[in-house]
């Protein structure tokens, strides 16, 4: 079970749903810092992010539901995985390159990768979901263990640019 929304400390053995940065981030600022043994104590990290698909995911309701309740449509949008440069794009890719301090940021592993792309790609739809996935997967390095793994459920057109080493 997840933990409780106002508890601060992860539970072994569970199953966290939705952005890990939202779990991973309160328990790193309260965990590193007083326990250094709070790193490199996962197995196993199973992701499934999204994918940058360049598309828009639906609900689709049965006729029953649609039938009970006229003024609900046959579809509801679930999540856009269309990405964008913007300002949190923007903010993402100047913290892991160091062109805005941070603590958190400092010495980023996907550092040199993010400047390299930011090069190569520009301000670019492509570059502010890489920043964002690399923002994440470093933050899962820390709490996984030397023998552990990180399964990435992702597809083949951005699984390339995805590798982590340890």
């Amino acid at each position: 079970m997840p933990a409780k929304p106002k508890d601060k400390a992860m539970q072994l053995q569970s199953v966290y749903y939705g952005d890990c940065l939202k779990h991973l981030e309160p328990w790193r600022a309260l965990n590193f810092e007083l326990l250094p043994s709070a790193r490199s104590l996962a197995d196993l990290i199973y992701l499934d992010p999204p994918w940058n698909s360049k598309a828009n995911y639906n609900i689709l309701f049965g006729s029953d539901q649609a039938a009970e309740d006229e003024t609900q449509s046959a579809q509801e949008t679930a999540f856009t995985d269309m990405w964008q440069w913007n300002d949190e794009a923007k903010r993402r890719v100047q913290l892991i390159t160091g062109e805005i301090y941070h603590d958190d940021y400092a010495n980023h592993p996907a550092f040199k990768s993010i400047l390299a792309l930011k090069t190569l790609l520009g301000k670019s739809g492509m570059l502010a979901y890489l920043s964002y996935m690399a923002e994440r997967l470093a933050l899962l390095r820390e709490i996984l263990k030397p023998t552990g793994s990180i399964y990435l459920h992702c597809d083949p057109t951005m699984s390339h640019y995805l590798e982590t080493k340890k």
